[in-house]
């Protein structure tokens, strides 16, 4: 069952790599859509989050996350975190 599931098809990674350029190529999409692809670099830049930028965010907001989860009342499962 699984090994035909879209599950599998959409969300089984062959390692990080892949996920690492999946998401460079989803910012990339993201800039061009919405105006980026007829900006300069330097505009770019200063308009739109770049791919380290994302990165940087995203661990900045698991890091207040997982703190919060670690003071929540009543204690938050950790299957949850």
């Amino acid at each position: 069952m699984f090994s035909t599931s879209t599950q599998k098809k959409h969300w089984t990674f062959t390692g990080e790599t892949q996920i690492t350029q999946n998401k460079r190529d989803t910012n990339h999409k993201y800039v061009n859509k919405h105006g980026g692809a007829n900006l300069d670099d330097e505009t770019k830049e200063k308009k739109y989050l770049t791919f380290t930028e994302e990165k940087i965010l995203g661990r900045h907001f698991e890091h207040v996350l997982r703190e919060f989860c670690n003071v929540f009342q009543p204690p938050m499962p950790k299957y949850v975190m």
